[in-house]
Parts: C-alpha cells; sequence; structure tokens
C-alpha cells in the first residue's frame, strides 16, 4: 500500500528506494532521481509505476535507469527531459524535432504529463536562481541530483529571473490544457505555443 502523506519531493527518491527494498529490489540513484523527475511526489502514481516495473523484471533485480524507461514510458531520446535540456540550450531545432514527435503522440506523452515535468523542472530552476547556490547541499535540499544538475545550472544562466514567468507560464498552460480560460485548443498546438514562449522569452 502506498502512503497517502504527502511528502516533499526531495524525500521522493529515498521513498522508492524504501519501498523497492521491502519488496525485493534494488535501484541505482539514477533510476530513483528520474522516477521523481518523471512521476513527481504523488505516492499513488509513484505505487503505480513502481508495481508496472517490478512486475517485468525479476525479484531481487537492480533497478537502473534502462529498466524505468523501458517499462515507465520514458522514451530514450524523446521524452520532457530532454525537451526540457533543449529549451534551456535554446536548441531550437531540436526542440521542433521533440515537439513534433510529443504531438505525434498523444497517448504516449499526453500534455497534462509533459506540462507536469516541465514545471517540475522549471521550479526547481527558479528555487536554485533564488538562493543564488548551486554547491551539493543546495542541489541536494532542492531534489536535484548532482549529475543532473548541468541542465538546471544552465537554466538560471540562460534565462535568469525570467524563470519566474516560466512557471507562470507552465501554470497558465496547465489549466487551459484541462480547459480553463480556453476555447477548445487542441492539445498540440498548446504544447507547441508553450515551449516556443518559453524559447523565445
Amino acid at each position: 500500500l502506498f502512503e497517502s502523506k504527502p511528502i516533499a519531493e526531495a524525500k521522493v527518491p529515498d521513498w522508492i528506494e524504501k519501498y523497492l527494498e521491502r519488496t525485493g529490489y534494488k535501484s541505482t540513484n539514477q533510476a530513483r532521481y528520474l522516477l521523481t523527475e518523471y512521476v513527481g511526489s504523488n505516492l499513488e502514481k509513484l505505487s503505480n509505476a513502481l508495481v508496472k516495473m517490478t512486475s517485468a523484471l525479476d525479484k531481487g533485480s537492480i533497478i537502473d535507469e534502462a529498466d524505468v524507461k523501458a517499462n515507465v514510458g520514458i522514451s530514450k531520446d524523446y521524452n520532457a527531459f530532454e525537451l526540457s535540456s533543449a529549451i534551456v540550450n535554446k536548441d531550437i531545432a531540436k526542440v521542433t524535432r521533440l515537439v513534433n514527435y510529443i504531438n505525434e503522440n498523444p497517448k504516449e506523452y499526453p500534455i497534462q504529463v509533459m506540462v507536469v515535468v516541465l514545471y517540475n523542472f522549471f521550479s526547481k530552476a527558479t528555487a536554485l536562481y533564488i538562493t543564488g547556490k548551486n554547491d551539493k547541499d543546495t542541489l541536494k535540499s532542492l531534489g536535484i541530483m548532482e549529475w543532473l544538475s548541468r541542465d538546471f545550472q544552465k537554466a538560471v544562466q540562460t534565462f535568469g529571473r525570467k524563470l519566474i514567468d516560466i512557471s507562470k507560464l507552465i501554470q497558465e498552460f496547465d489549466l487551459r490544457s484541462k480547459g480553463v480560460n480556453d476555447t477548445g485548443t487542441e492539445s498540440g498546438e498548446l504544447m507547441k505555443e508553450l515551449v516556443f514562449r518559453i524559447v523565445y522569452l
């Protein structure tokens, strides 16, 4: 059974580790943080993702990034993490390719999921910008693994105080994707508009 009490996202990787140990599995740091980035801190969704993943693996397995990507619906080349990286590096060609692929596969990449992952990324980048630090302790307190820190630091460098506007913009599009203050714009068009408004801020 999953815990219903909400926890801070920075504590989610530890929760995942303990959950897997209880069910007879081990996991790498990268796998736990990838799951956290993709699924977030909703423990019910995390539990469902973990049940799905472990059901495809032998008891006692050490779960790594490849297992997460193969069993939780995360594509190696086309996913929100790659999209975040392309956005902060202002790689227009890659952004365009990723958005087109995502929009061509709406069942695999529903806009509500993509918006949440983008929001998680940019809210952490905003918090990093506000702290004005990038040492190991700061990164850890924000739930950012050191090996993932490059894109967050690049976001701070590229957007600076505009990160606050980006977080607000993503929240606006999250509501629009749910029909609030929107007259029925298709999800693909919403996704494209959101991403390119961020890129050109």
